[in-house]
């Protein structure tokens, strides 16, 4: 089996130490943390799962979650509804 999970496990524990560190250094200041994603949300649970990351956000969405994509908003707006926020209380942080 090949995906990002068993890459970053076998890589040792520096490089996980590293990738737990900025989301838990946030969630102990007292921030919300939601993964908005184009990956379906079952496969996320499960990466993060695997990379023991899931107690960090309290929310997880997908496109099966919404029945659509980014970059249509509504995927966000769900993922800070999951936080009991609104999307003015928010900041999204993309990768592209």
């Amino acid at each position: 089996m090949h995906c990002a999970a068993y890459d970053a496990r076998r890589a040792g524990g520096a490089r996980l130490a590293l990738l737990h560190a900025h989301p838990r250094r946030a969630r102990d200041a007292g921030l919300l943390l939601g993964v908005c994603t184009n990956k379906l949300e079952s496969l996320s649970l499960l990466l993060l799962e695997a990379l023991d990351m899931k107690k960090y956000f309290g929310s997880i969405v997908g496109p099966d979650t919404t029945g659509v994509a980014k970059p249509d908003p509504k995927p966000f707006y769900e993922a800070v509804s999951r936080l009991n926020r609104l999307p003015n209380e928010a900041i999204m942080f993309g990768d592209s």
